[in-house]
Protein backbone atom coordinates (compact mmCIF):
# COMPACT_ATOMS: atom_id res chain seq x y z
CA UNK A 1 0.00 0.00 0.00
CA UNK A 2 3.03 2.33 0.56
CA UNK A 3 3.85 3.03 -3.10
CA UNK A 4 -0.39 3.07 -3.74
CA UNK A 5 -1.30 5.37 -1.35
CA UNK A 6 1.76 7.34 0.95
CA UNK A 7 4.16 7.68 -1.52
CA UNK A 8 2.42 8.44 -5.10
CA UNK A 9 0.03 10.79 -3.90
CA UNK A 10 1.84 12.90 -1.63
CA UNK A 11 4.49 13.29 -4.52
CA UNK A 12 1.40 14.09 -7.59
CA UNK A 13 0.58 16.98 -5.30
CA UNK A 14 4.00 18.14 -4.26
CA UNK A 15 4.06 17.30 -0.90
CA UNK A 16 7.23 15.43 -1.28
CA UNK A 17 9.54 14.19 -3.68
CA UNK A 18 12.28 10.98 -3.64
CA UNK A 19 14.57 12.79 -1.63
CA UNK A 20 12.28 14.47 0.78
CA UNK A 21 13.50 13.93 4.13
CA UNK A 22 11.06 12.21 6.68
CA UNK A 23 11.98 11.51 10.58
CA UNK A 24 11.69 7.62 11.32
CA UNK A 25 11.32 8.68 15.28
CA UNK A 26 8.50 7.79 17.60
CA UNK A 27 5.09 8.53 16.63
CA UNK A 28 1.72 9.06 18.55
CA UNK A 29 -1.99 9.19 16.93
CA UNK A 30 -4.27 9.17 19.17
CA UNK A 31 -4.18 5.77 21.27
CA UNK A 32 -1.95 4.36 18.43
CA UNK A 33 1.50 4.24 18.41
CA UNK A 34 3.10 2.65 14.99
CA UNK A 35 5.96 0.50 14.99
CA UNK A 36 8.66 -0.24 12.52
CA UNK A 37 9.07 -3.77 11.61
CA UNK A 38 11.53 -4.19 13.01
CA UNK A 39 11.23 -2.40 16.13
CA UNK A 40 13.76 0.00 15.87
CA UNK A 41 13.61 3.54 14.41
CA UNK A 42 16.18 5.21 11.97
CA UNK A 43 16.48 9.02 12.40
CA UNK A 44 16.25 11.01 8.82
CA UNK A 45 16.05 9.10 5.80
CA UNK A 46 14.41 10.09 2.60
CA UNK A 47 11.61 8.88 0.79
CA UNK A 48 13.05 6.94 -1.51
CA UNK A 49 15.29 4.62 1.37
CA UNK A 50 12.50 4.46 3.93
CA UNK A 51 10.07 2.82 0.49
CA UNK A 52 13.47 0.74 0.07
CA UNK A 53 13.44 -0.43 3.50
CA UNK A 54 10.16 -0.79 4.18
CA UNK A 55 9.82 1.27 7.24
CA UNK A 56 6.56 2.76 9.08
CA UNK A 57 6.50 5.77 10.34
CA UNK A 58 8.15 7.61 7.18
CA UNK A 59 5.13 6.35 5.17
CA UNK A 60 2.83 7.97 7.54
CA UNK A 61 3.98 10.83 7.60
CA UNK A 62 3.71 11.20 4.11
CA UNK A 63 0.59 10.29 4.19
CA UNK A 64 -0.23 12.45 7.09
CA UNK A 65 0.94 15.64 4.52
CA UNK A 66 -2.08 15.26 2.28
CA UNK A 67 -4.54 13.46 4.09
CA UNK A 68 -7.23 16.30 3.86
CA UNK A 69 -6.90 15.96 0.24
CA UNK A 70 -8.25 12.48 0.52
CA UNK A 71 -5.84 10.23 -1.28
CA UNK A 72 -8.39 7.30 -0.67
CA UNK A 73 -9.74 8.72 -4.14
CA UNK A 74 -6.54 7.73 -5.67
CA UNK A 75 -7.01 3.87 -4.98
CA UNK A 76 -10.55 4.39 -6.15
CA UNK A 77 -9.27 5.67 -9.36
CA UNK A 78 -6.93 2.57 -9.71
CA UNK A 79 -9.93 0.16 -9.25
CA UNK A 80 -9.78 -0.79 -5.76
CA UNK A 81 -13.36 -1.75 -4.61
CA UNK A 82 -13.29 -3.30 -1.46
CA UNK A 83 -12.85 0.51 0.06
CA UNK A 84 -14.61 0.77 3.24
CA UNK A 85 -16.06 3.94 4.18
CA UNK A 86 -14.32 3.24 7.99
CA UNK A 87 -10.95 3.46 5.89
CA UNK A 88 -8.73 6.57 4.81
CA UNK A 89 -7.40 7.06 8.77
CA UNK A 90 -3.63 6.85 9.46
CA UNK A 91 -3.04 3.15 9.35
CA UNK A 92 -4.43 3.09 5.55
CA UNK A 93 -1.19 4.42 4.45
CA UNK A 94 0.30 0.96 5.43
CA UNK A 95 -2.47 -1.67 4.45
CA UNK A 96 -4.92 -0.81 7.48
CA UNK A 97 -7.83 -1.43 5.19
CA UNK A 98 -11.28 -2.76 6.70
CA UNK A 99 -11.57 -5.78 3.53
CA UNK A 100 -7.83 -6.05 3.04
CA UNK A 101 -7.62 -5.89 -1.17
CA UNK A 102 -7.62 -9.00 -3.16
CA UNK A 103 -4.74 -9.76 -5.52
CA UNK A 104 -6.41 -9.45 -8.70
CA UNK A 105 -6.89 -5.20 -7.56
CA UNK A 106 -3.97 -4.85 -5.95
CA UNK A 107 -1.59 -6.01 -9.26
CA UNK A 108 -3.59 -3.93 -11.06
CA UNK A 109 -3.45 -0.93 -9.56
CA UNK A 110 0.92 -1.18 -9.60
CA UNK A 111 0.12 -1.71 -13.47
CA UNK A 112 -0.57 1.93 -13.29
CA UNK A 113 2.79 3.55 -12.62
CA UNK A 114 4.31 1.36 -15.39
CA UNK A 115 1.59 2.26 -17.82
CA UNK A 116 3.07 6.17 -17.32
CA UNK A 117 0.12 6.84 -14.53
CA UNK A 118 -2.99 5.53 -16.29
CA UNK A 119 -5.12 2.96 -14.79
CA UNK A 120 -6.20 0.17 -17.19
CA UNK A 121 -8.68 -2.53 -15.92
CA UNK A 122 -7.60 -5.62 -16.36
CA UNK A 123 -9.68 -8.13 -18.52
CA UNK A 124 -9.57 -11.65 -19.89
CA UNK A 125 -11.63 -12.23 -23.52
CA UNK A 126 -9.86 -9.89 -25.71
CA UNK A 127 -12.16 -10.87 -28.71
CA UNK A 128 -14.51 -13.43 -29.65
CA UNK A 129 -14.95 -14.96 -33.66
CA UNK A 130 -16.87 -16.94 -35.70
CA UNK A 131 -15.56 -19.39 -37.32
CA UNK A 132 -15.62 -18.04 -40.21
CA UNK A 133 -13.82 -14.87 -38.51
CA UNK A 134 -16.56 -12.31 -38.25
CA UNK A 135 -16.22 -10.48 -34.91
CA UNK A 136 -18.76 -10.80 -32.57
CA UNK A 137 -17.31 -9.19 -29.64
CA UNK A 138 -14.13 -6.77 -29.14
CA UNK A 139 -13.38 -5.59 -25.96
CA UNK A 140 -12.79 -2.32 -25.23
CA UNK A 141 -10.20 -0.74 -22.53
CA UNK A 142 -10.61 2.78 -21.37
CA UNK A 143 -7.38 4.32 -19.67
CA UNK A 144 -8.49 6.42 -16.15
CA UNK A 145 -5.51 8.98 -15.58
CA UNK A 146 -4.53 8.49 -11.83
CA UNK A 147 -0.71 10.03 -11.60
CA UNK A 148 1.40 12.16 -13.71
CA UNK A 149 3.85 10.19 -16.03
CA UNK A 150 6.46 12.16 -13.87
CA UNK A 151 5.02 10.89 -10.63
CA UNK A 152 4.78 7.22 -11.96
CA UNK A 153 8.62 7.68 -13.44
CA UNK A 154 9.29 8.90 -9.61
CA UNK A 155 7.61 5.88 -8.34
CA UNK A 156 8.63 3.20 -10.53
CA UNK A 157 12.26 4.35 -9.63
CA UNK A 158 12.06 4.14 -5.86
CA UNK A 159 10.70 0.65 -6.44
CA UNK A 160 13.52 -0.24 -8.56
CA UNK A 161 15.85 -0.21 -5.69
CA UNK A 162 13.13 -2.49 -3.26
CA UNK A 163 14.97 -5.14 -5.90
CA UNK A 164 18.03 -3.77 -6.43
CA UNK A 165 19.03 -3.33 -2.39
CA UNK A 166 15.67 -3.40 -0.27
CA UNK A 167 13.52 -6.12 0.96
CA UNK A 168 12.98 -7.57 -2.63
CA UNK A 169 16.37 -8.36 -3.11
CA UNK A 170 15.90 -12.61 -3.47
CA UNK A 171 14.14 -12.11 -6.36
CA UNK A 172 17.13 -11.11 -8.12
CA UNK A 173 19.19 -14.74 -6.88
CA UNK A 174 16.12 -16.33 -8.47
CA UNK A 175 14.87 -14.88 -11.75
CA UNK A 176 16.55 -16.80 -15.13
CA UNK A 177 16.19 -13.62 -17.24
CA UNK A 178 16.77 -10.38 -16.04
CA UNK A 179 14.13 -7.16 -16.94
CA UNK A 180 13.72 -4.24 -15.64
CA UNK A 181 12.01 -4.92 -12.48
CA UNK A 182 10.10 -2.55 -9.72
CA UNK A 183 8.39 -3.98 -7.05
CA UNK A 184 7.33 -3.91 -3.38
CA UNK A 185 7.39 -6.61 -0.76
CA UNK A 186 4.51 -6.71 1.69
CA UNK A 187 3.66 -7.99 5.10
CA UNK A 188 0.27 -7.75 7.67
CA UNK A 189 -0.05 -7.95 10.97
CA UNK A 190 0.86 -11.38 12.75
CA UNK A 191 2.66 -12.75 9.60
CA UNK A 192 -1.03 -13.08 8.12
CA UNK A 193 -0.75 -11.89 4.66
CA UNK A 194 2.93 -11.89 2.25
CA UNK A 195 2.83 -9.68 -0.84
CA UNK A 196 5.05 -9.16 -3.50
CA UNK A 197 4.40 -7.26 -6.67
CA UNK A 198 6.64 -7.16 -9.19
CA UNK A 199 5.88 -4.58 -12.04
CA UNK A 200 7.60 -3.44 -15.73
CA UNK A 201 6.11 -1.72 -19.03
CA UNK A 202 5.84 -5.50 -20.39
CA UNK A 203 4.28 -7.28 -17.27
CA UNK A 204 2.61 -7.04 -13.94
CA UNK A 205 2.75 -9.86 -11.40
CA UNK A 206 1.69 -10.38 -7.87
CA UNK A 207 1.88 -13.38 -5.16
CA UNK A 208 0.24 -13.38 -2.15
CA UNK A 209 0.60 -16.27 0.86
CA UNK A 210 -1.84 -16.74 3.85
CA UNK A 211 -4.97 -17.98 4.78
CA UNK A 212 -8.59 -18.45 3.42
CA UNK A 213 -9.55 -18.06 7.21
CA UNK A 214 -6.56 -15.71 8.38
CA UNK A 215 -3.73 -16.93 10.98
CA UNK A 216 -0.09 -16.27 11.08
CA UNK A 217 2.43 -17.57 8.51
CA UNK A 218 5.39 -19.84 9.82
CA UNK A 219 8.15 -16.95 9.80
CA UNK A 220 10.76 -19.85 9.10
CA UNK A 221 10.36 -22.97 7.07
CA UNK A 222 13.38 -24.71 6.42
CA UNK A 223 15.48 -21.83 6.58
CA UNK A 224 13.69 -19.52 4.59
CA UNK A 225 11.76 -16.80 6.09
CA UNK A 226 8.02 -16.05 5.02
CA UNK A 227 8.98 -13.11 2.22
CA UNK A 228 11.95 -15.48 1.19
CA UNK A 229 8.86 -18.27 0.42
CA UNK A 230 6.59 -16.08 -1.36
CA UNK A 231 9.58 -13.85 -3.73
CA UNK A 232 10.77 -17.83 -4.32
CA UNK A 233 7.32 -18.40 -5.63
CA UNK A 234 6.95 -15.48 -7.55
CA UNK A 235 10.21 -15.77 -9.88
CA UNK A 236 9.17 -19.52 -10.28
CA UNK A 237 5.71 -18.48 -11.28
CA UNK A 238 7.61 -15.46 -14.06
CA UNK A 239 10.46 -17.76 -15.23
CA UNK A 240 7.72 -20.25 -16.05
CA UNK A 241 5.81 -17.59 -18.03
CA UNK A 242 9.02 -16.25 -19.68
CA UNK A 243 9.93 -19.88 -20.84
CA UNK A 244 6.29 -20.09 -22.31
Amino acid sequence: MKPLLAYAPAMETGAIQPGSVLADVPLRIGEWNPKNFDGRFHGFTSARYALEKSYNIPAIKSYLKVIDQNPLNYLKKMGVTTISKNDGGPATSIGGLTNGITVEENVNAFATFANGGKFIDAYLIEKIETKSGEVIYQHKSKAVDVFTPQTSYLTIDMMRDVIKQGTGTAAKNYLSFSADWAGKTGTSQEYKDIWFVGTNPNVSFGTWMGYDTPKSVEKDYKGMSYSRRNILLWSKLMNAAHEV
